[in-house]
């Protein structure tokens, strides 16, 4: 409870009756009945669990130390301390919120806890037992996993950049070999056809003109035996 000179609070002090203000005690019961604090909102389990889960634990946080003026702590031990006081200022004394707490937690801390607890507390000292130490080489593991995980990301997708080109080299390389295959075969010839234009036509001089009835044996036609 502050009184800063020049408010509205300094008018409403001067105005208080004397014994009112003779004792601390007093005079605090009648600020809070002037202006009375606010309530803390009531929160369904659902909602609750919600806010929880909204406190987000940072994998980069992990292990690091985050210093606060002249002291500090790892991130992961501070993000600890902090869903606590939530769960517990919404009036989870139970802590029914702390699996909802656990599912926001990377695996590189998870793989070391014990993931069971029946207080905030025990959650929280389970959070700070872990030792740096482990979570540093559990980092170093997860980067080169990650690493290793790009370079065949990156190897895929060269392989299916380049196998369109290597596709059409192909192809051209079949179709040249096809053309100069075409061109090297040597055709079928075209079969001669014999040619009927030296025969000679009969003419009046290389064939005389005969008279009707007659060949050119002799004799009549009208001798020639029948054809059968």
């Amino acid at each position: 409870m502050q009184l800063v000179p020049g408010h509205i609070a300094e008018q409403w002090f001067n105005d208080l009756a004397p014994s009112i203000t003779a004792s601390f005690i007093t005079l605090r019961a009648a600020f809070a009945q002037r202006w009375p604090p606010p309530r803390p909102p009531a929160y369904s389990h659902t909602q609750q669990k919600e806010r929880v889960m909204a406190q987000m634990l940072k994998e980069e946080d992990i292990g690091v130390w985050m210093a606060d003026g002249v002291t500090g702590n790892y991130g992961h031990i501070v993000w600890a301390h902090k869903v606590m006081h939530l769960a517990l200022g919404m009036g989870d004394t139970a802590g029914f919120l702390i699996d909802s707490a656990l599912e926001n937690i990377p695996n590189m801390l998870k793989d070391h806890l014990l993931c069971s607890y029946s207080t905030w507390q025990e959650f929280v000292d389970d959070v700070e037992s872990v030792p740096a130490v482990k979570l540093k080489r559990a980092r170093e593991e997860l980067d080169k996993e990650r690493l290793r995980d790009a370079d065949i990301a990156q190897l895929k997708a060269q392989s299916v950049s380049f196998s369109p080109a290597l596709s059409l080299q192909l192809s051209q390389l079949s179709l040249d070999t096809a053309r100069s295959t075409y061109r090297n075969t040597p055709r079928n010839p075209i079969p001669h056809i014999p040619s009927f234009n030296h025969i000679p036509i009969p003419t009046p001089i290389n064939c005389p003109f005969l008279p009707r009835g007659t060949s050119p044996r002799g004799g009549s036609l009208m001798n020639w035996p029948p054809l059968s």
